[in-house]
């Protein structure tokens, strides 16, 4: 039954029909979950043929979202029925002979427990039917009764578990001699059926999605022009003149440096740096970077001299001297055009006159020029 909810409710209306409680929460109307009585399961559907797979549709468009179903009342809670009597106990059936397995029927009432029937022979596996649709959910039926208890006869088939009887209630204490009989226990009574369920709003049905442009195809690739024939090798041509000597290689480079202050009273030569290149071809020249820095202590004619020796130089200063009392730096870029396959230079220093003298940052350059 379908339940028609008032318009423009408030926050915390209620609305009652039948035997439900809705409570609006601002967005939907809620159902009271305590309103309300519950029904009887209804019974279980058979079980439906499996329909065939349809074919894809074309995608539509999206359609608007439906609307909530309005919720159906629940239905009513039945009373208990009253306890009966037990039932007396039914005479024992005669074991029946053992059939072929048949076909499996609907579920119906339970009866009564019959006798143990003889073992039948096993009949053969059936094929397996096609899986059937899941069936909607039916109302469910009352209760059987309960059906009288067999006696037990010679073992056959496994036959479905009947339903346990009641017990029977205690009967009054006899006078001592004979045992009275037992009093039979009062059936059960019938449970009452289950409301029905309301019934669910339908959900809308969803819009069709517009379908899709087709693709254009594609053009054909051109085929692929054939390999032409190698042609044969040429002959080998005259060999070419000797060409000019290239530029001056340089095999080696290395540096030395000591930054360390160094301080001195007499008059002999210090070395500070020293820098070695072996290895070096007799005919290469190797150009020699120098620098060094001096200072000149106090007293009757004080100076000092810095120097680089080592080897046959050419093209530039490699000392200088300096007679005052302050830092002076000397450098230059010389060449070293002697012979020998080992090369050492040194930066030196020494005190000429006065009471004192210093050296400080002492660096060597050296590269070694090969000539082709």
């Amino acid at each position: 039954m379908a339940v028609n909810f008032p318009d423009s409710p408030s926050n915390g209306d209620t609305f009652t029909s039948g035997a439900l409680t809705f409570t609006w929460n601002g967005s939907a109307w809620k159902l009271d979950p305590s309103s309300g009585t519950k029904g009887e399961k209804g019974q279980k559907g058979e079980v439906g043929v499996t329909g065939d797979k349809g074919q894809k549709g074309e995608k539509g468009e999206v359609g608007a979202k439906g609307q909530k179903g309005e919720i159906g009342s629940t239905g009513g809670t039945g009373g208990t029925g009253q306890k009966g009597q037990k039932g007396e106990v039914g005479a024992t059936g005669a074991g029946g002979s053992g059939g072929d397995k048949g076909q499996k029927g609907q579920k119906g009432e339970v009866g009564a427990t019959g006798g143990t029937g003889g073992t039948g022979s096993k009949g053969q596996k059936g094929e397996v039917g096609a899986t059937g649709g899941t069936g909607g959910t039916g109302t469910k039926g009352q209760k059987g009764e309960v059906g009288q208890t067999g006696a037990a006869a010679s073992k056959g088939q496994k036959g479905e578990v009947g339903a346990t009887g009641g017990t029977g209630s205690t009967g009054a204490k006899g006078q001592k001699g004979e045992v009275g009989a037992t009093g039979s226990g009062g059936s059960t009574g019938a449970k009452g059926q289950k409301g029905e369920i309301g019934a669910t709003g339908a959900k809308g049905q969803k819009g069709e999605i517009g379908a899709t442009g087709s693709t254009g195809s594609t053009g054909s690739a051109g085929s692929d022009g054939s390999d032409g024939d190698k042609g044969q090798k040429g002959e080998v041509g005259a060999q070419g003149s000797t060409g000019a000597s290239g530029p001056a290689t340089v095999p080696q480079i290395k540096k030395a440096e000591n930054t360390s202050q160094h301080y001195t009273s007499n008059t002999s030569t210090h070395t500070r740096v020293t820098l070695t290149l072996t290895g070096v071809d007799n005919s290469s020249h190797v150009l020699v970077l120098w620098r060094g820095e001096i200072f000149s202590g106090s007293g009757q004619n004080a100076s000092v001299t810095t120097f680089l020796d080592g080897g046959s130089f050419a093209g530039g200063s490699t000392s200088g001297t300096h007679n005052v009392q302050n830092w002076a730096g000397f450098n230059d870029m010389v060449i070293d055009h002697g012979s020998g396959t080992t090369r050492t230079y040194n930066i030196k220093y020494r005190m000429n006159g006065g009471s004192n003298a210093y050296f400080r940052n002492g660096y060597l350059f050296a590269m070694e020029m090969k000539p082709n």
